[in-house]
């Protein structure tokens, strides 16, 4: 299997796909950021956590699922209701 193919996140690469598209390379970035966040407030107090998630988090994940949704060529696009 190409490196490139365990890259992309199952679900995340177009229909036919074996490398990321721009659309799925932007998901992979915003992906990174999410993990840099928590990396960022891991052993901090629950409260800042929160905090930190409600301001940076969630519009990130909005993005993502906004993004997701309007691409419906996304394998992971019809699944992301359930």
């Amino acid at each position: 299997m190409p490196l490139t193919r365990l890259l992309i996140p199952r679900g995340l690469a177009t229909k036919g796909e074996r490398t990321p598209t721009p659309d799925t390379q932007k998901l992979l970035e915003m992906i990174g950021e999410l993990y840099s966040i928590e990396a960022d407030i891991r052993g901090k107090p629950p409260d800042d956590r929160l905090r930190v998630r409600q301001e940076k988090s969630k519009p990130l994940l909005n993005k993502f699922e906004s993004t997701i949704r309007a691409k419906p060529n996304f394998e992971c696009a019809p699944r992301i209701d359930h």
